[in-house]
């Protein structure tokens, strides 16, 4: 399934480079398929992961049984040779990636993070900075010349579960809409 949706944005994005893409899916695995479509196509895509979560678990360091916890560790590289990818042909480098608004950390995904030095928002910079600096930074850091083709992986739990209840993996403490709005308005400008 991952496969097809990969091929399909690959194909329409190829058809229409400055076209707005937008995939709305079930868990965040979805971030596999389209992070690589994107990435085939823009060799130099900037990643704006927005999730409670890394989703950088290294199935080799942990027993977690579920894909979701994997994409954007499996995207990068740092996890692979998992069962019925081999259609992953490229990777994206880790300087190439922010992660905003996580709260929810597995001990094994801070090492990951801090060996790989991925640059991470927590909401505790999101509520000490505000979100209009997390965003400066953010870009700043990942295209200073302002000229990089960008991705927003958005997780619907990366918001407050008191507003965005319908997932499957509450972590309280998120994003108000106000703050995710934000997000979306900077990367669009």
């Amino acid at each position: 399934m991952l496969e097809m949706i990969n091929d399909r944005i690959v194909e329409n994005v190829k058809k229409e480079k400055d076209c707005l893409m937008l995939t709305i899916g079930g868990d965040h695995s979805v971030g596999t398929a389209t992070l690589h479509a994107l990435n085939h196509v823009y060799s130099d895509l900037k990643v704006i992961w927005v999730d409670a979560h890394p989703d950088f678990i290294d199935p080799t360091m942990s027993d977690y049984p579920n894909y979701h916890g994997y994409p954007l560790a499996h995207i990068s590289g740092l996890a692979y040779g998992i069962p019925g990818f081999k259609w992953i042909s490229n990777r994206i480098p880790f300087e190439n990636i922010v992660l905003i608004a996580i709260r929810d950390i597995d001990p094994d995904e801070w090492i990951n993070l801090k060996a790989k030095k991925i640059k991470c928002f927590t909401m505790d910079h999101v509520k000490d900075l505000g979100i209009g600096e997390v965003m400066r930074q953010s870009i700043a850091y990942l295209d200073p010349e302002g000229i990089k083709p960008f991705h927003i992986s958005f997780d619907i739990d990366a918001i407050d579960p008191d507003v965005a209840y319908g997932t499957g993996t509450k972590f309280r403490g998120g994003l108000t809409p106000i703050e995710a709005n934000h997000i979306v308005r900077k990367v669009a400008h």
